[in-house]
């Protein structure tokens, strides 16, 4: 499977099926609940994740490491509206996992870093790894993540690293286009 993922390069073969998904061993899905893998990830997607501890992965892959906040998981309150049940429904998000790009490789550690934030993360030990996200899936259509920025998505970056209310302004028509296409609505984290 792993040549199959590999040769998947073109932008109009850049999907792959939830069968395909299915046969890739040791791979677990989470949904992604943060922005700041913006404009790759979005709030809602679902990420394939390749387990693969102590993995060498190269700049540009998107990796799974656990969250690494003021305490070992945090806690936080969630509101989700429900569609169809026409009320808020209320429970809790534990952030355990951070996804983030690998920007570089140093000895025994990896140097990552979210799309739009502005800073490198603290380095991330390699036996800290616990796989890769090797497909996305955004409603109905599944990815294969790029391991570099295409233009467009730089510029957005760029942008996104620099002003908090264009950010939002993305959520916001991010959510738009959720509901319009009945998908399930990604918690939103209440204080």
């Amino acid at each position: 499977m792993e040549s199959a993922l590999s040769h998947r390069t073109d932008k109009q073969d850049a999907r792959l099926s939830a069968a395909e998904v299915l046969r890739i061993p040791e791979t677990v899905s989470l949904r992604v609940g943060g922005c700041s893998m913006l404009p790759t990830l979005w709030p809602g997607d679902v990420i394939a994740v390749r387990l693969a501890p102590d993995c060498d992965v190269s700049p540009g892959k998107l990796v799974v490491y656990p969250w690494e906040g003021p305490e070992e998981y945090t806690v936080q309150r969630v509101v989700r509206w429900d569609p169809d049940a026409l009320s808020p429904t209320t429970g809790v998000i534990v952030n355990m996992f951070t996804v983030h790009r690998v920007v570089r490789h140093e000895p025994n550690v990896l140097i990552t870093r979210g799309d739009a934030l502005p800073a490198d993360d603290p380095p991330v030990q390699r036996s800290q790894i616990f796989g890769e996200v090797i497909a996305i899936q955004r409603g109905k259509s599944r990815l294969i993540p790029a391991e570099q920025l295409t233009g467009s998505q730089k510029a957005v970056c760029y942008f996104l690293r620099r002003s908090l209310r264009l950010r939002r302004l993305l959520l916001r028509l991010h959510s738009f286009w959720r509901a319009m296409r009945r998908l399930p609505a990604p918690p939103r984290v209440v204080s």
